[in-house]
């Protein structure tokens, strides 16, 4: 299937699962033929492939993805680069309207609280270690010093993804506002808690890292 083809299809959607199909593997649309194939159902695509390293099973995941990590935000965490900034936000935060204005421009929504979100995205995703605060809390109106029980798990996925102790930075509640509009993504959270909210900057993979 040709890119205008999809675009014709699926349009933007369409056009992020095959892109993700030739960063997971590495194969051109043609030459998929009975190795993968792209199931639209409920306005959700699925990939299922064969690649030795993937396997199929019954609910279409894939092996070392994480399950809540769906297409849309797989091909935003590969699409990002060096000093991107991402968002993950409670249900409290105006997602809807902060995603429209950031490079991404739609919202993300994931099944699972924060910590658990976190513990997702920063299975693939380097923070930046060129600057002082690359994991930002949203801080508590009043008492801004004060670390709630939702940001003190998410610090606990962090130092557990960095292997080592990662300290959150804090920001205000509108100056995080601000900065949430000029991120690259919004990923909303199923998290009822307030102030479960984040901003986690990328960082870079080095040529000699493992990888897998």
């Amino acid at each position: 299937m040709s890119r205008q083809s999809a675009q014709r299809f699926g349009g933007r959607d369409l056009l992020q699962h095959i892109d993700l199909a030739r960063f997971l593997f590495g194969m051109t649309i043609p030459s998929w033929g009975k190795r993968a194939r792209l199931c639209m159902r409920n306005r959700t695509c699925s990939l299922i492939a064969s690649r030795p390293n993937f396997a199929e099973t019954e609910d279409g995941m894939l092996k070392l993805l994480d399950p809540l990590l769906n297409a849309e935000l797989l091909y935003v965490l590969k699409s990002m680069g060096h000093g991107d900034d991402l968002v993950i936000c409670d249900t409290n935060f105006p997602a809807d309207s902060v995603a429209k204005q950031t490079v991404h421009g739609e919202l993300i929504r994931v099944d699972a609280d924060a910590a658990r979100t976190a513990r997702a995205i920063l299975s693939l995703y380097p923070l930046d270690s060129f600057v002082k605060d690359a994991a930002l809390r949203m801080e508590m109106v009043g008492t801004p010093q004060e670390i709630p029980p939702v940001q003190q798990e998410v610090q606990k996925e962090i130092d557990r993804a960095e292997g080592k102790p990662w300290p959150l930075g804090s920001i205000e509640r509108f100056a995080f506002y601000e900065r949430a509009k000029r991120s690259y993504a919004v990923v909303q959270a199923h998290e009822r808690r307030f102030y479960g909210c984040f901003i986690f900057k990328k960082g870079v993979i080095s040529p000699d890292a493992k990888l897998g």
